[in-house]
Parts: C-alpha cells; structure tokens; sequence
C-alpha cells in the first residue's frame, strides 16, 4: 500500500525505477503511498510535497504529512533514449540544482 522512503530524490529515482520494471508497474503507480522524509542533499521531491500542503520543510512536518495520510497527486514523466527509458517524479535535467525546480512553481 505505500513505501515511506528516508533518503533524498536520488532514492525516490531508484524506488521509481525499480517500480517500472515489474510487470504490474500501472497497478502499482495508481495504487502505491510514497510517504517521502528528505534526508537527501536536494529533497525537491520533499520540499514540494510540503509546500503544496502549506507547510513548513521541516521533517517534522514531513513526518505529521505521511502519518495523516496525507497524498498529493504527482505526475511522472517517461523518456525513452535509444538503450534505456526512465520516470521521473520531478523533472529530467543534467546540472540544475533543487531550488530552481522550486523556486520556478511561482512562474
């Protein structure tokens, strides 16, 4: 029913990954809690999950988030390369740093 996951985007990447190499990968994504606490060096993921909620990006925060049960709706993106495809929660970008994700939801 969910994962609750304490690491940084780079865990919810692999968590997500992982995901979409089960044959049953729609039922899962459509059904699946991913309860998300930042201890990563970024944490957009976090940080966004709080701030669409009005919170403060605390972990404490983050913590009263997950045990309320509290979901926000995220979309994935999939992109296909020549070898490999991928999801992602938040964006698909070389270089660009967390806050840029963040601090352009205001445009």
């Amino acid at each position: 029913e969910a994962i609750i996951c304490v690491g940084g985007d780079g865990l919810i990447h692999e968590i997500i990954q992982g995901i979409k190499g089960r044959s049953d990968c729609d039922r899962v994504l459509k059904s699946l809690k991913l309860g998300v606490l930042g201890c990563g060096s970024g944490n957009g993921l976090a940080y966004s999950i709080t701030q669409a909620s009005e919170e403060a990006h605390t972990h404490l925060e983050s913590i009263f988030l997950i045990a309320k049960g509290h979901a926000v709706n995220k979309d994935l993106s999939f992109y296909q390369t020549t070898n490999q495809s991928y999801l992602s929660i938040l964006t698909f970008t070389w270089a660009i740093i967390a806050e840029v994700d963040i601090e352009s939801e205001c445009l």
